[in-house]
């Protein structure tokens, strides 16, 4: 439902009006979401505007750091956790999961593919387009289809790929769902608040290489 009074920005947006050397929309409560933002210098800046103006901060994420290690203790006086990845299983709100590590750090995608994963619809994340065009060649090259999609896929591409809802408000499925293709290699892309229900495996491989 709706919230009298509220409204919505980007961070990136807020931000942006900062650079301009403007005030920001006043509000008495600022919720974050994705909010291990808030230890990144570059956006840093919002939350620090907003405390700064005697608002109060409810930042939400289930990652409550960022991947080099800073936390959000400089703008949370405590943290709660509202449930667990277990009780979030059992309540279904999310599928069960297992975790599958490789067999050697300088294994392929397609070879994890292939051995962990055959026949199952998935998502490859690579280190950035370079590295996700490659790994599509060899998913090409071993026989399995399989496509890029990063920040700069045309909309019209995304749509083909992922799927869209027409006119009529119909669901029409996307070449992942229909098993056109196996495998959906991810640039910059799908890494949060996503939700495909036809894909059954994911693959990790941003380390470099």
């Amino acid at each position: 439902g709706r919230i009298h009074g509220a409204s919505v920005h980007t961070i990136q947006s807020l931000s942006a009006a900062l650079d301009r050397g403007e005030d920001l929309p006043r509000a008495k409560r600022v919720v974050l979401d994705e909010g291990r933002c808030a230890a990144a210098p570059k956006w840093c800046r919002v939350p620090e505007w907003y405390t700064e103006h005697g608002a109060e901060l409810v930042i939400l994420d289930a990652t409550p750091a960022t991947s080099t290690g800073h936390g959000l203790g400089r703008w949370a006086d405590y943290i709660h956790q509202v449930s667990s990845m277990e009780e979030l299983v059992s309540q279904g709100h999310i599928v069960p999961y297992r975790v599958v590590p490789s067999d050697g750090i300088n294994e392929k995608p397609v070879d994890v593919w292939l051995q962990k994963a055959n026949g199952r619809r998935a998502l490859a994340f690579c280190r950035d387009k370079r590295h996700a065009s490659r790994s599509v060649a060899e998913f090409i090259a071993a026989g399995i289809p399989a496509a890029v999609i990063a920040d700069d896929t045309p909309e019209a591409t995304r749509c083909e790929l992922l799927g869209y809802t027409d006119e009529s408000g119909a669901w029409v499925q996307g070449s992942l769902a229909r098993g056109d293709i196996w495998v959906l290699v991810c640039a910059h892309i799908l890494r949060q608040g996503i939700d495909i229900p036809e894909v059954e495996a994911i693959l990790l491989d941003r380390a470099c290489s």
